[in-house]
């Protein structure tokens, strides 16, 4: 199943809890508003949200990051800077700011 944004999810939820849609239903509505969800989309959603009572996205296996968003930005901002910028560049960069270790 590809990625459903989560308001997209909410609104599937709702037109089946609280409209009584069956998914041919859902799929025509969202259609009309120019949202194109899949049948299989549509019965995962609702089939997430009776097994968890949210249609919150699963916790995903791999690696965890090793960084936050904040020194991620920092390199996005060092590179648009410099794009011949080396990773040893951007970790001795950091050192020196205290924000890498």
């Amino acid at each position: 199943m590809r990625f459903i944004p989560k308001d997209v999810c909410d609104t599937i939820v709702h037109l089946h809890h609280k409209e009584k849609l069956k998914t041919y239903q859902i799929i025509k509505r969202l259609r009309e508003e120019g949202i194109s969800v899949g049948p299989t989309g549509v019965r995962g959603v609702i089939k997430r949200y009776n097994e968890t009572g949210t249609v919150a996205h699963r916790k995903r296996s791999g690696r965890t990051r090793t960084h936050g968003d904040e020194i991620r930005e920092q390199l996005n901002e060092m590179y648009e800077k410099n794009q011949e910028t080396t990773s040893t560049d951007a970790r001795r960069t950091l050192l020196e700011k205290g924000d890498c270790n």
